[in-house]
């Protein structure tokens, strides 16, 4: 098939759970498929190894440079439009035009849109969709649930408002968008469930992200006794509160049983709180992460102290794929496969969380059978031949019903 892959940041580095997922997806359909990649870029100076690094799985890669998030047009565009200001910080004319000729060309079988915001690449009505052409949309997270729960924990009255008003905006425009695709793609049958409750579309197919495990057997790095790590981007409003609740509710309590204790959070833009952290000589944070693998095979073992937010958890498929035991919330795991106390440990109270981490501290052979227990999850569930196959069945199905309807 010839496919049209349209997202909204350059894959490479595969340094977030979303572009993890898309690098993923632009690897494994290139084996049997040809894709023309569409994306935004925000930092130029990667693009020259990114392309260099995406092109054996693209026959085609075309960037767009992405305006600050700020930036004049964006605040005037907020005030003059009543779409949603996700929608509108990656609005392009460029872009769209680029999309409107690609996709008019008629050469693609599937157009793929990752996210709700970059519908407006394909549903814009300047572009005419070909009739033989399936337009599918790759849901990451249901955007109105993150907004309204993130409304509530957060603590400044002027951003509890802007975060309330972009809900409202995003229920306006979120929902009406999943009947319009030919067939729109989920990760779980949570995140199906809430756009049937929220749209009424039953277009929905879930199809779980995939993850490579890790093929380093020969590996001789040792664990860092008692570690702990916390990753991922840190200027999120759900990775910046996991980190406050741990530190706060949940690391003094570890403390007293375990004195020597590492707690290590790691993640590009840590925030002020975050850095502020490091006067504690028992925290350390890494804002560079050249390779998170070789990171978590140094830790003892992984926590995801997630209160909010949704969608899969990249962080925790990428820590069972290294054959770690990771201890979440049952928010962090959220859409996952998993048996609790047997793939990882799912806790939600301070006292539950540090009882789970101190158990898995001091007993080796706990940890290393849940890591291991972990990683055969993966390999049987989120193991790439498998859910990519998944992907190109539903690709392959969705044409046969535009057939069907001719």
């Amino acid at each position: 098939m010839n496919i049209l892959y349209i997202c909204p940041r350059f894959p490479y580095p595969a340094d977030r759970g979303d572009k993890v997922v898309i690098y993923n997806n632009l690897k494994y359909l290139s084996k049997k498929n040809k894709i023309t990649l569409l994306t935004f870029v925000d930092d130029e100076k990667v693009l020259e190894e990114g392309i260099a690094n995406l092109q054996p799985y693209c026959n085609s890669i075309e960037t767009f440079k992405k305006r600050s998030n700020f930036s004049i047009i964006n605040l005037v565009l907020a005030i003059a439009w009543k779409a949603p200001f996700s929608v509108i910080r990656y609005y392009s004319s460029q872009m769209i035009k680029r999309s409107k000729d690609l996709i008019e060309s008629g050469k693609f079988d599937i157009v793929h849109i990752d996210f709700y915001y970059m519908a407006q690449y394909v549903l814009n009505k300047k572009v005419k969709v070909p009739e033989k052409t399936a337009i599918i949309l790759t849901a990451h997270n249901i955007e109105y649930i993150i907004y309204s729960k993130s409304a509530s924990f957060t603590k400044s009255p002027l951003n509890k408002l802007l975060i309330w008003l972009e809900s409202l905006r995003i229920k306006g425009y979120e929902p009406s968008l999943f009947k319009r695709f030919d067939n729109c793609v989920v990760f779980s049958e949570l995140d199906k469930a809430h756009i049937m409750r929220l749209s009424g579309a039953t277009n929905i197919k879930v199809n779980p992200v995939c993850v490579e495990e890790n093929n380093d057997t020969q590996s001789d790095v040792s664990e860092e006794r008692n570690s702990i790590l916390f990753f991922g981007r840190l200027n999120t409003l759900p990775n910046e509160d996991a980190v406050r609740f741990f530190h706060n509710e949940v690391f003094p309590l570890i403390k007293k049983d375990l004195p020597n204790v590492k707690f290590i959070i790691a993640g590009r833009f840590p925030t002020r709180y975050i850095l502020g952290l490091t006067k504690d000589p028992a925290i350390k944070v890494i804002n560079v992460v050249p390779d998170i693998k070789e990171l978590l095979k140094k830790v003892s073992l992984v926590i995801v102290p997630i209160r909010l937010g949704g969608g899969i958890r990249i962080k925790i498929l990428d820590s069972w794929a290294q054959g770690k035991a990771v201890v979440s919330t049952s928010i962090g795991a959220e859409g996952l496969e998993y048996k609790n106390k047997e793939d990882m440990i799912v806790a939600d109270t301070p006292p539950e969380f540090k009882n789970a981490v101190i158990h898995l501290l001091k007993s080796d052979n706990l940890r290393k059978a849940i890591g291991d227990s972990a990683l055969k999850r993966v390999r049987e569930y989120y193991n790439p031949e498998r859910i990519i196959t998944n992907l190109e069945n539903i690709y392959k199905e969705t044409l046969r019903q535009k057939g069907n309807r001719k």
